[in-house]
């Protein structure tokens, strides 16, 4: 794939496509999560990416499938800078695909926690001549460019569960003595969010010294342990809001705040909105 000279994006609706380059080494300024499933491939350079509870590092040819609403964040590794491709795909998109094909793709490519896989010289090739196609399409009937794109899309969704398949492609997590601690104390923190958690209890609870563990979780998340908690809780706040008539104080007690206030302080810092705003938009 023909590196591009300044950076593009293209919109489609339901699914949009950006390709993003850069000399200089940039960092993604906050954790995030979102609706929607995420393609992230590396066309060069190095990037760490966190991702559900583990650490990855990607290199060249690596690809990241994000599940919706799973936290992560991409970081600057080394000096020089990196191109990536990216794709976020609705929901909504799935919908023109048929129902026993989507039973088969969504939970091969997208499952929580993500996953990264390494690709070989002809997969990249393969996978990158799709991505090329998406960002230079040169069709002036929208209606026409968009159903070509949505081709495209669903062609890389397919190849993409056939490389699932294949174990040997699947990158590891980054692995050291810290990654794996932090690793089980993510965990640990994703199911008992709803209940009373403190720096103070999590060190106990892993006989580490509160110093350390601020340490080494900042080190390998890239976030403290507030603003990790404070994602999870809001993440799953949200995830009630869909499914479920609660009360806001309802909902800040079932994902773990014993204050309201702070409750909705978070929920709009984190969401953009507040939670009756989120609701009204669902």
């Amino acid at each position: 794939m023909r590196g591009l000279l300044r950076d593009l994006s293209r919109d489609f609706g339901d699914f949009m496509i950006w390709y993003t380059g850069s000399k200089r080494s940039t960092s993604m300024l906050v954790y995030h999560f979102h609706d929607h499933y995420e393609i992230y491939y590396q066309l060069s350079g190095e990037r760490r990416f966190f991702i559900g509870n583990g650490n990855y590092y990607l290199k060249k040819g690596d690809i990241a499938l994000v599940d919706s609403n799973v936290i992560h964040r991409t970081t600057a590794y080394g000096e020089q800078g990196c191109e990536r491709v990216l794709i976020n795909i609705q929901k909504s998109f799935l919908n023109i695909l048929d129902e026993d094909v989507r039973r088969i793709i969504v939970p091969s490519c997208f499952r929580e926690g993500g996953r990264v896989l390494r690709l070989n010289t002809e997969q990249q090739l393969k996978v990158e001549s799709l991505l090329e196609n998406l960002l230079n399409i040169d069709i002036d009937d929208y209606r026409l460019q968009k159903t070509y794109a949505q081709t495209l899309v669903i062609q890389l969704l397919i190849l993409l569960h056939m490389y699932v398949q294949d174990k040997s492609l699947h990158a590891a997590r980054y692995s050291d003595p810290y990654s794996e601690k932090m690793s089980t104390i993510i965990s640990y923190i994703n199911r008992n969010y709803m209940n009373p958690i403190t720096l103070s209890s999590l060190a106990k609870e892993f006989h580490m010294s509160i110093s350390s563990l601020t340490r080494a979780f900042k080190r390998v998340t890239g976030y403290t342990f507030t603003q990790y908690l404070n994602c999870v809780r809001v993440k799953e706040a949200q995830k009630l809001l869909a499914s479920e008539n609660l009360s806001v104080t309802q909902l800040s007690e079932r994902v773990g705040y014993s204050s309201i206030n702070h409750f909705c302080r978070m929920f709009k810092r984190i969401s953009g909105c507040s939670a009756l705003e989120f609701k009204k938009a669902l």
